[in-house]
């Protein structure tokens, strides 16, 4: 294990639970929660890679701030697949940068960080596609100490889009 990316990806978890926690009490912006869970996947991958992995923390701020202004209880569904991802992110910014450094070679690393983000890319397609049957069944609760369970758009509803620009 990584313990630069295990540290930095506490310090993330970290502002993501407070960047929720203020929003919920204190509504603020609110963009990035409706993205679909994939894209917001491969996000907290490269922003692990971009900057070596110091600047992660910014897409966990503006996901915490944006789900907790909607109180939406889907930080528990997205956990999974982000925190995946941005270990995958953060382990190869450091290995990046260990071999800018002459440390490592990073093409040697690179084999469990791929297997990390297509884990955490099918995992986030997993909870995508299921989304729908867990908010109409009942397997969530309606009312989560305060919270609700809303679905943003999907994947499908990208393609969806997409084939209607032909």
């Amino acid at each position: 294990m990584n313990k630069k990316a295990l540290a930095f990806l506490l310090i993330c978890t970290i502002v993501l639970l407070l960047s929720f926690i203020i929003s919920f009490f204190i509504p603020m912006t609110n963009f990035i929660g409706n993205y679909p869970l994939t894209i917001l996947t491969l996000l907290f991958f490269f922003f692990g890679v971009i900057g070596f992995g110091f600047i992660s923390f910014i897409p966990h701020a503006l996901l915490g701030l944006s789900l907790g202004s909607n109180k939406n209880a889907l930080i528990f569904l997205y956990a999974a697949p982000i925190m995946l991802a941005t270990y995958a992110g953060l382990k190869f910014g450091s290995v990046l940068l260990d071999d800018f450094n002459n440390k490592k070679y990073f093409l040697t690393e690179i084999k469990p960080i791929i297997t990390f983000v297509i884990i955490a890319i099918v995992l986030s397609l997993v909870i995508e596609l299921a989304l729908p049957i867990i908010i109409s069944g009942d397997l969530w609760p309606k009312d989560l100490f305060g919270m609700t369970i809303s679905e943003g758009d999907s994947i499908t509803d990208l393609f969806t889009e997409l084939k209607s620009l032909q």
